[in-house]
């Protein structure tokens, strides 16, 4: 199968790019289920993987796998900095052992829930809550366009990392930032004047 990868450059925050984050889109080869193939197929993941740093210029590339099958790509692409986000939903197709060699070599590790969280090593790893979304929303025809938005939906309360919305938001007062959600922190109305 295909691994689900993002690419993006740490770059000085004077010399970010609208968009410092790559989806990519690799191609793999479809018939990789034998072990021998599986090899061709991650070096040739590889290698586009190697083209897009090459041609993007990024200097301190930081791999984000949201699919452990990846996790060989890190050890051939000599990538220093990886970050796992594991999908709640993804959970039950897990290989356990591809995984616990992902954890072993990420830098920074994403849990989407306490129980998840609980699973990992507690000095990296970093808890986002969000509503699982089993289907695919449509775009709301009045949120604004021309420009990147940034968005949440759920309670504006205490379990938000405010500090983080508001260096963000100092950071980026060109982007859209909506946020929709019952009104449960006092902190908001700070946030809303930047």
């Amino acid at each position: 199968s295909t691994p689900r990868l993002g690419l993006f450059d740490m770059a000085d925050e004077q010399e970010l790019a609208p968009s410092p984050i790559q989806h990519l889109q690799v191609k793999a080869m479809p018939w990789g289920h034998m072990s021998w193939l599986q090899t061709i197929n991650q070096h040739w993941i590889a290698k586009q993987i190697r083209n897009t740093v090459e041609y993007l210029h990024l200097h301190q590339p930081i791999l984000l796998f949201l699919d452990p099958a990846a996790s060989p790509l890190a050890d051939s692409l000599a990538i220093e900095t990886v970050i796992y986000y594991r999908d709640e939903l993804a959970e039950a197709l897990l290989d356990p052992e591809q995984e616990s060699w992902l954890i072993a070599k990420a830098s920074l590790l994403v849990a989407t829930s306490p129980r998840q969280a609980a699973a990992f090593p507690a000095y990296k790893t970093c808890l986002l809550r969000h509503e699982p979304n089993d289907s695919p929303q449509a775009r709301p025809r009045d949120l604004p366009t021309g420009r990147p938005v940034i968005g949440f939906h759920g309670p504006l309360d205490d379990h938000l990392d405010w500090d983080l919305l508001e260096n963000a938001a100092r950071r980026r007062p060109d982007w859209y930032w909506v946020l929709i959600g019952p009104r449960q922190s006092p902190r908001l109305d700070r946030l809303l004047r930047l």
